[in-house]
């Protein structure tokens, strides 16, 4: 016996409640998000750019060049490298080596070069917000370094990266934050006119995320940290 159109269609929205009732809680639960970040990684790789930044540069230390210099990297090394960049017309120099104690010889060779105003250090922060790894002596005063410190996800992939946070003594920004704001000749954060809890670095604006983005909390506080700490 055929169900009657009415009957038909309460069945069906009993259906279509239970089934979204049951992909909400398995969302919740965070048992959606291998898929969720498999989806992420594919549509991401997928509008990602294949022309490589031709106003970036990468200066890298080989194996070759390590086992001859050792590690960590003396500072007259790390003074030559940080030199020689500059002296080739880079805008903004970042040093994402950690230089919290001199590495001799050419200590005094590494503090005049990151005396350079167009170079950005990095330090780390511990659990508490204040410094794990502090920045070299010779940017601590001028301020010119920020943290490296990236969440991991669940699968031990990287994909997201924090912009500043908000710890014991204020808001601490990234190195990254800082390099952007350098390059964007910025001294301060700027809000973006149209929306107060956007960033704007030159004509880009930066949207925070919002707070439901992701399967569970561990995924979406890192990823409103971006725009705010939360």
């Amino acid at each position: 016996m055929s169900l009657s159109r009415s009957r038909a269609f309460s069945l069906l929205c009993v259906v279509v409640a239970i089934v979204f009732a049951l992909v909400n809680l398995l969302r919740e639960a965070a048992w959606l998000m291998p898929l969720e970040m498999a989806h992420f990684d594919l549509t991401t790789s997928a509008l990602a750019s294949p022309e490589l930044a031709r106003d970036l540069v990468l200066v890298t230390v080989t194996e070759s060049e390590l086992a001859e210099w050792g590690w960590p990297l003396p500072d007259g090394k790390l003074a030559e490298i940080v030199n020689a960049t500059s002296n080739a017309g880079a805008k903004i120099i970042g040093v994402d080596i950690y230089r919290d104690n001199p590495v001799a010889p050419g200590s005094e060779d590494l503090k005049k070069a990151l005396s350079d105003s167009r170079v950005i250090a990095i330090s780390k922060l511990g659990p508490n917000g204040a410094l794990a790894i502090s920045p070299p002596a010779a940017v601590v005063e001028t301020g010119r370094f920020g943290f490296v410190d990236t969440p991991i996800d669940f699968d031990g992939v990287t994909r997201r990266s924090l912009l500043l946070v908000n710890t014991l003594d204020g808001v601490t920004l990234s190195f990254a934050l800082k390099l952007a704001m350098a390059a964007s000749n910025q001294t301060t954060l700027r809000p973006w006119e149209k929306d107060a809890r956007t960033l704007i670095f030159g004509n880009t604006p930066v949207p925070s995320l919002i707070d439901d983005f992701g399967a569970k909390t561990p995924f979406r506080m890192p990823t409103t940290a971006i725009g705010y700490p939360p």
